[in-house]
């Protein structure tokens, strides 16, 4: 790592990666802690070896714990429940030690094109497709704040332009939470298919709720998610159904 700083000399580090999976990380804490917190330090050290001025560092819902359905504010008591949330906590807190600018972004369920095929949105539309059932942790009543990867863009597209205070933390979401139930159904609708539903007991990692709150990252940024459930669904549906049409992303007038 320390020899690609030394020949880019970036200004901006936008830091996405990390070992994902709430569930996961349960099983392997170890590699957890390993991946996201260690290589967090070693990144905010050779950004501050090589002069970088701004470190974009993407962390998680999950930081928040067992919320409730009341929107997570980003200076809520933070709880998390799994090895997972807990790395990209200490995660966060290396990124804004920081000698430089420092914004961390809190993702919620981001999904679309090129998303993880572990995720609930992809597995369903796939089962749903080839006529398998879907097994349903919980009651169906938990809910998610589901973020389109377009929106997700531009907001970290915002992070790496902005000005303002040194220190930054912003929550990326659409601000509107899905139940299960209703994902499900809406998923069985814009397949065509009907679903077979089994349920299994909810993991105790899992938040049962998130909703983010937008405020800040508004009043910052100037964030404004665009894109609704139902149509990123749709386009998701309709990628994974290789229907072929252009993916939301690539529509971005910043991608070129």
């Amino acid at each position: 790592m320390l020899e690609l700083f030394a020949a880019v000399r970036p200004e901006v580090v936008v830091h996405l990666a990390s070992l994902v999976g709430v569930r996961a990380s349960v099983e392997e804490p170890d590699a957890y802690r390993e991946t996201n917190v260690e290589g967090t330090a070693n990144l905010v050290h050779a950004a501050a070896e090589h002069g970088a001025r701004h470190i974009v560092f993407s962390s998680s819902s999950s930081v928040y714990g067992a919320t409730t359905l009341r929107p997570s504010r980003e200076d809520d008591r933070l709880e998390p429940r799994s090895p997972y949330a807990q790395s990209k906590l200490e995660a966060e807190q290396l990124v804004r030690e920081f000698s430089g600018r420092s914004t961390i972004a809190r993702l919620f369920t981001v999904y679309g094109p090129g998303m993880r095929a572990d995720l609930a949105l992809h597995r369903f539309v796939v089962a749903l497709s080839s006529g398998r059932p879907i097994t349903m942790l919980g009651d169906g009543q938990g809910c998610r704040d589901y973020t389109h990867v377009a929106d997700v863009s531009d907001g970290l597209v915002a992070c790496v332009r902005r000005g303002g205070d040194r220190q930054l933390t912003c929550n990326f979401g659409s601000g509107h939470a899905v139940s299960l139930t209703d994902m499900i159904g809406f998923l069985a609708q814009c397949v065509g298919q009907r679903a077979t539903v089994v349920e299994a007991p909810p993991h105790p990692a899992d938040a049962l709720h998130t909703c983010a709150s937008l405020e800040r990252a508004f009043e910052a940024l100037g964030y404004v998610p665009s894109v609704r459930f139902e149509d990123g669904v749709r386009a998701l549906v309709r990628t994974l159904t290789r229907d072929g049409r252009k993916p939301a992303l690539e529509q971005r007038p910043w991608v070129e």
